[in-house]
């Protein structure tokens, strides 16, 4: 077993980056909803889609609330390891080691 921790900085910003997209789309994932629905042409159907795009609505807030919070942590997270090896390095330096 080892004793050290390797992470892939530039893959964590990464996620951090898609996490941060992916939110932005389903921001707009609504809009296609209600789009539908206008579209139909059917009351009921139109009501039926509107009764679908309302639930989803307030599932999308949470989904997109859980995406924010993890692209925050996930990009800080990046940013504290970064930090942190740039301490451990420039004190390695300073020791001689």
């Amino acid at each position: 077993m080892s004793d050290s921790l390797r992470v892939d900085l530039a893959l964590l910003e990464e996620a951090g980056g898609q996490l941060g997209v992916l939110g932005r789309e389903f921001q707009r994932a609504g809009d296609i909803a209600d789009d539908a629905r206008a579209a139909v042409g059917h009351p009921r159907l139109a009501s039926r889609i509107g009764e679908f795009a309302e639930g989803w609505k307030v599932r999308r807030e949470d989904f997109l609330e859980d995406m924010t919070y993890l692209a925050e942590m996930t990009r800080e997270a990046a940013r504290t390891y970064r930090q942190v090896d740039d301490e451990l390095a420039a004190a390695l330096e300073e020791s001689g080691s």
